[in-house]
């Protein structure tokens, strides 16, 4: 048996696709990241790329890659991450002693 001063704890792993793209993002993992637009093959790293570029919407992330939405069908995924990238920026200016 291990005893607690020789287990390392692990991070608990995040949940879903969007999870795991915004924790890669958010830690600099994954050269490629998460394909999260297989039609044009848009990983999270390059919409991280394109939200620090100015990219707001997901049309402008497409503009960024140099294409345009093909099913749509990723364009809430791509919001999602942007929205967390959003939320990650503005963490360190929140006020939690409201």
């Amino acid at each position: 048996m291990l005893n607690a001063s020789t287990q390392a704890l692990k991070p608990i792993p995040p949940v879903g696709v969007i999870g795991q793209a915004l924790a890669q993002t958010q830690t600099g993992r994954g050269a490629e990241g998460i394909y999260l637009c297989l039609c044009n093959a848009i990983s999270d790293t390059q919409i991280a790329q394109a939200f620090r570029g100015g990219a707001r919407r997901p049309r402008d992330v497409y503009a960024s890659c140099g294409c345009r939405a093909q099913c749509g069908r990723c364009a809430a995924d791509i919001l999602s991450v942007m929205r967390g990238l959003s939320a990650a920026a503005l963490a360190p200016f929140s006020n939690t002693n409201r």
